[in-house]
């Protein structure tokens, strides 16, 4: 897959394929994208994909959310993981330990010491104990 082949470009133009033709695009032709990205360090169109799925109805899950989670997180952007991570929370899908953890490791890179304390108070709200 393009995914696991690290061509985020090929799946980029793929995606672009689908658009464009009468095939229907699912939840999981856009994590294929959205992986792909997040194996090259490539967080923007990880967002803007992961966005793409929302005003096409599509159902998120925590797999794809994650995968972008960790896109941004790669690519040092700690402040997109806060901002994925309170949309999640918002409008889902619930945020689960993973999306916890990830944003946790994320936000160390912020030097503030109040954004992984706010988060690990998010999990433990939500009922989700960090290990």
């Amino acid at each position: 897959s393009c995914a696991s082949g690290q061509r985020w470009l090929q799946a980029l133009a793929f995606l672009r394929e689908i658009c464009t033709s009468r095939l229907r695009m699912s939840i999981v032709s856009i994590g294929s994208v959205v992986k792909a990205c997040e194996s090259r360090n490539v967080w923007q169109p990880a967002l803007q994909h992961l966005a793409d799925a929302c005003t096409r109805s599509l159902r998120l899950n925590d797999v794809v959310c994650n995968t972008c989670l960790s896109a941004c997180r790669k690519a040092r952007c700690w402040a997109w993981c806060l901002e994925l991570l309170e949309r999640l929370e918002r409008q889902g899908p619930a945020p689960d330990i993973v999306s916890f953890s990830i944003c946790v490791y994320a936000s160390e890179l912020s030097r503030a010491w109040q954004h992984p304390l706010r988060i690990l108070q998010n999990a433990r709200a939500r009922r989700i104990e960090p290990h």
